[in-house]
């Protein structure tokens, strides 16, 4: 049995819990914050150690999500108590799996004509930039145009590479084989570059005041 579609299932839903979490106003789960550099590094350790595959993903990728979280964390708390933060920091890097791969979805439909498979569990994250518009007053200056055009440039230069090589960008490689890991290599370069700037971007917007 093949556990597939309950995963696709669990993750068209996945935003939604961390959206509520925003809703939660207290000062009380800043305790988390400390909790949170325990928790990390043993959670990594256990899946480095025991090489487990999460919900479809494999090691490497739910380690890189782990501490992009975990990262995201350290540098919300400065502006935000944990709930907000928590909430604030899994929708970026939920929507950031659209951002950092948008370079391949055009390539896709350009190079072969149709959209990818995918294409439905990609576009789930244009529901967390609603979230985000929501909750923070994020607005399309000079600045935030320039960031977010670098990241993609900077997506779209690596896929260049790649398939300038003739990778295959589309097929899945056998897990640690020197292909794999030199896709995941580049893959990953994408998704921190493109996160850092989806991070800078939000984090210096302020919250939406609430019209009395």
């Amino acid at each position: 049995m093949t556990t597939g579609i309950p995963f696709q299932v669990i993750f068209y839903f996945l935003p939604i819990p961390f959206m509520l979490l925003y809703y939660i106003k207290t000062e009380k789960l800043n305790f988390m914050y400390r909790l949170t550099t325990i928790l990390v590094p043993l959670v990594v350790g256990t899946l480095l150690i025991t090489n487990t595959w999460l919900g479809g993903f494999n090691p490497p990728l739910v380690f890189f999500y782990i501490v992009v979280v975990f990262i995201g964390l350290l540098l919300f708390r400065k502006k935000y108590n944990f709930p907000q933060a928590m909430s604030l920091v899994f929708n970026i890097v939920f929507l950031n799996l659209l951002y950092w791969e948008s370079p391949v979805f055009i390539y896709t439909i350009l190079y072969r004509g149709y959209i990818d498979q995918a294409i439905s569990l990609h576009i789930l994250p244009i529901f967390s930039f609603y979230f985000l518009y929501t909750k923070l007053n994020f607005k399309l200056t000079k600045a935030n145009i320039l960031l977010l055009l670098y990241g993609f440039v900077f997506s779209t230069t690596v896929l260049y590479f790649l398939i300038s090589r003739k990778i295959d960008i589309w097929t899945i490689d056998v897990y640690l084989s020197g292909m794999y890991w030199f896709k995941e290599m580049s893959y990953s370069a994408m998704r921190v570059v493109c996160l850092a700037v989806l991070y800078l971007v939000f984090y210096n917007c302020k919250t939406r005041e609430k019209k009395k």
